[in-house]
This record gives C-alpha cells, sequence and structure tokens, in this order.
C-alpha cells in the first residue's frame, strides 16, 4: 500500500516516520522562543522520537485519513539512495524521504509543524535538509535513523 499510495505522491501525513514495510515512529518537532537566534527568526526547535507504531494502526485509529499529497522541492542522489524533499497539502507541513533507485520509498518523515522543507546540502556525513523556517533537520548518511535538527547554518 506504501508504494502504491507513493506513486501517486502520497505519503502517511502524520508526525511520522513510516518505513516502506508499514512500521512507524511518531516524532514531534517542537519551538521555543529563543530571542538570542535570528537564523531561525528568534525560535529554536527541536526534534524527538516518541512512540513506535504501525501503518494499520495509524490507518484504524484515522479511519483511513492519513494520506497526504506531497510535492517535491529538491532531489539529490546520495551514494545508492535518492532523498527528497518538499510540502505536504497544507502550508504548515513538510516532509523528507528516502528513496532507492528504482525509486521506491524506504522511508518518509513527514511533520506538521516544519512548514515545507526547501533544500538539500551532503556536508561529509551528514545529509542537511532546510525548513522555509530556517532550521536544518540532519540526517545521517550511512544510518539514517539518526536524525537531529540544528538552528544555524551548517555551512
Amino acid at each position: 500500500m506504501i508504494q502504491e499510495r507513493w506513486k501517486q505522491s502520497n505519503v502517511v501525513g502524520l508526525d511520522v516516520i513510516t518505513y516502506a514495510n508499514g512500521d512507524a515512529i511518531n516524532i514531534d518537532i517542537t519551538v521555543s522562543q529563543d530571542s538570542t537566534n535570528d537564523y531561525t527568526y528568534q525560535k529554536c526547535y527541536a526534534f524527538d522520537y516518541l512512540d513506535k507504531t504501525n501503518l494499520s494502526t495509524l490507518l484504524e485509529m484515522y479511519k483511513g485519513d492519513v494520506w497526504s499529497e506531497v510535492d517535491v522541492f529538491d532531489r539529490i542522489e546520495v551514494d545508492d539512495y535518492v532523498i527528497v524533499c518538499g510540502d505536504g497539502g497544507m502550508g504548515n507541513e513538510g516532509y523528507i524521504a528516502r528513496l532507492d533507485q528504482e525509486n521506491k520509498l524506504v522511508w518518509s518523515l513527514f511533520s506538521t509543524a516544519s512548514n515545507p522543507f526547501m533544500k538539500i546540502v551532503i556536508e561529509g556525513d551528514f545529509i542537511y535538509v532546510q525548513s522555509s523556517h530556517n532550521f536544518w533537520m540532519v540526517i545521517n548518511k550511512i544510518d539514517n535513523t539518526q536524525i537531529s535538527i540544528i538552528n544555524y547554518s551548517p555551512q
């Protein structure tokens, strides 16, 4: 089901990382005021992993209404895979996805609080994906399960 929906430009549109096998992890991107940080418009963003779940549970909990149409704003090849990013159906949403070389979805991260993700940069062992709020999601290039946020430019 996940691959079929991906072919239609849909991902699970909840605050969650969803894997191709249906496993998922609820996530939270929080924001607090930080008058010293002009880079992120005087805000500080943080990322947390919450509880594990799966697509079946999410479909049941939300009565099947979990999908969000997404647009690709940037795409970059990384070794033997591809990272894409963009927006969801609402202005406040953003997503990041890892695809294999055949354009099949490996995982997607969706956030209702991030705003669209606009730009992808690779620096050393890390992939940086910039939100229109100016914070950067940092993804380990080798172990994509290691994700964090920085509130300054990586360059």
